[in-house]
């Protein structure tokens, strides 16, 4: 299995839990996934909520990362914290990894 399936699959499972975190905690998970997405560019088609050719539908409970199809669905917590958190440091962290880009 590759790396970047396994990647993939905890990194949307640490952003479902980033829902529920207190802020400090939140930060620093999407700090570590902004890392996730510098070291293999593959993680940012979890970005772009265009062109799934699947379902959308994310099945955290498999434990095998391949078939628990993150690749299926796109990091759509980003868009909750963006808009939705009561943290503005949440808001603007989130909003700056949906807009990041490998250089």
């Amino acid at each position: 299995m590759s790396i970047t399936w396994r990647s993939a699959a905890f990194a949307k499972r640490l952003l479902i839990a980033s829902l529920n975190w207190p802020p400090s905690v939140t930060l620093r998970a999407l700090e570590f996934v902004e890392a996730l997405l510098s070291k293999d560019p593959k993680l940012e088609a979890l970005l772009s909520t265009e062109d799934r050719s699947a379902d959308g539908i994310y099945l955290p409970e498999i434990d095998d990362p391949q078939l628990s199809r993150p690749f299926d669905t796109s990091f759509f917590e980003l868009l909750l914290l963006q808009q939705h958190h009561y943290d503005s440091r949440i808001r603007e962290a989130a909003q700056k990894l949906s807009r990041y880009t490998s250089t």
